[in-house]
This record gives C-alpha cells, sequence and structure tokens, in this order.
C-alpha cells in the first residue's frame, strides 16, 4: 500500500521502508506518506491529536498472514496471530473514525483502482498521478522494500487463500489464539467456525514465527502504559505546532 501510494499520488514526502509516524516532522506544507504496522495500537490518540492525520488500515484474511514467509527468512513463518489480534483490538476503537480508513488486502490486489477511487473520496487532498493496477510500471522501491514484496510486480492475487495448503501451521495457530476466530467472522471471511473442520490435529513446530510477540498481562499493561506515554508526547507535539 505504501509503494502504491508514493508511487501513484503526488506525495511530498516519503520513507524508504518503515518509519514511524511519531518521529515525522509536523508540517502544514505538501502530503507525507510513512509506514509502521505498530502503530495501529497508537491510532486513536494520534487521530486526536492531529487533525490533518489520515490513517490507513490494511484488514487480510489472518489465516493467510500466518502463512507468509519474509524473503530475508523464508525458511520460517515471518509473524503469528499474536501481534494480529492485539491490532484488531485497537483498530476496533477507532473503525468509524472519518480519517481511519479501512482497506481489505484483498480488495487492493483484486480491485486496486476502485481502493484508489475510495481513497481519493475519503482524502481529498490525494492528487492522482496513476492508476494502482499500473503502481509496479511507476515505483522505485528500496531494496528492503523489495525484499519485503518478493519483487516489485502488478497486484496479484495468487496470495490469496494461500493458507489451504498449509492447514498444520493454521491449527497450531488458531488452538493458540482462539480469539482470532471471531476476527474472521467480524470482517467477512466466514460466517461461522464450520471452515475450522477442515484443521488437523496441531504438529509440533508449525506455530514458532521470526517476528514472536510476547504475551501475558505483564506484557500487555506494558504495551498500555507505552501507548499512554507516546500518544501524550504527540499530543503535545502537535499542540506546539498549532495542529
Amino acid at each position: 500500500m505504501q509503494e502504491m501510494m508514493v508511487a501513484c499520488f503526488r506525495i511530498d514526502q516519503s520513507c524508504e521502508h518503515e518509519r514511524s509516524l511519531f518521529k515525522e516532522q509536523l508540517s502544514h506544507e505538501g502530503v507525507r506518506c510513512t509506514k509502521h504496522p505498530r502503530e495501529v495500537l497508537y491510532a486513536k490518540g494520534a487521530l486526536n491529536a492531529n487533525r490533518n492525520l489520515f490513517l490507513i488500515y490494511i484488514v487480510r484474511d489472518p489465516r493467510d498472514v500466518i502463512v507468509s514467509r519474509h524473503a530475508k527468512n523464508p525458511a520460517r513463518y515471518f509473524t503469528s496471530l499474536s501481534f494480529y489480534v492485539r491490532a484488531d483490538r485497537y483498530a476496533r476503537a477507532v473503525i468509524d473514525h472519518p480519517r481511519f480508513l479501512v482497506v481489505r488486502y484483498e480488495d487492493l490486489v483484486t480491485r486496486p483502482d476502485a481502493v484508489q477511487d475510495e481513497l481519493m473520496r475519503r482524502c481529498p487532498f490525494l492528487e492522482k498521478r496513476h492508476p494502482f493496477s499500473e503502481f509496479h510500471l511507476h515505483a522505485r522501491v528500496s531494496e528492503e522494500s523489495s525484499q519485503a514484496l518478493n519483487g516489485v510486480r502488478p497486484p496479484d492475487a495468487r496470495s490469496v487463500g494461500r493458507w489451504r495448503n498449509d492447514l498444520a501451521r493454521v491449527a497450531a495457530q488458531f488452538r493458540k489464539f482462539p480469539k482470532a476466530a471471531d476476527i474472521l467472522i467480524r470482517h467477512g471471511y466466514e460466517r461461522d467456525a464450520s471452515w475450522m473442520a477442515v484443521l488437523p490435529a496441531a504438529e509440533s513446530g508449525v506455530d514458532e514465527s521470526l517476528m514472536e510477540d510476547k504475551g501475558g498481562l505483564v506484557y500487555e499493561a506494558r504495551v498500555r502504559w507505552r501507548v499512554i506515554k507516546r500518544n501524550a508526547a504527540y499530543w503535545m507535539r502537535c499542540r506546539l505546532a498549532g495542529d
């Protein structure tokens, strides 16, 4: 999504791969575009602090998320359901906010130009340069981003539903994080839990991930405290900048 935004809209400043919103200078001029997956945790406070901030939240079938692998370490799964469940919880707090834009990954890769039109409707300041469906013809990405994308290519839906080829991994993860089953229903990926009948017994080892998230009450309390502190500091920065 970030590469599409930078290649296909007139963006004045952007990051090469990932950069925290809180590290960006506050400016009333131009359009800036940054990306950091974990900053959905700060969405509510950041949106309240900065009236010029728009956040795009990508929703993807969590089963496809947990079977994906990164080019840097293709031998291991990239991430678990732990962060997905936490991110969903924080996203629900702002799901109806007019500047919190939810985009389904499946729509982005199957109907990219329709997604682009909707973004322009919700963000009237965006100036179109190219259609999303042609972003690969105009993108100039960093080596790190190219690795994350597994190469720059046209929007590709072949990864949708790939979880069906790795049922043991899905079984292990959903037994470890059962709340994720409710997310599937809420986002329309399933009507109920009957799909779980296809899952085999969990196998040892298939629930290990490269980006394993910590959990537990103590860790969650630390996350909440970090969110409070960071959002308070951002609110103060925005007030001093006149936002």
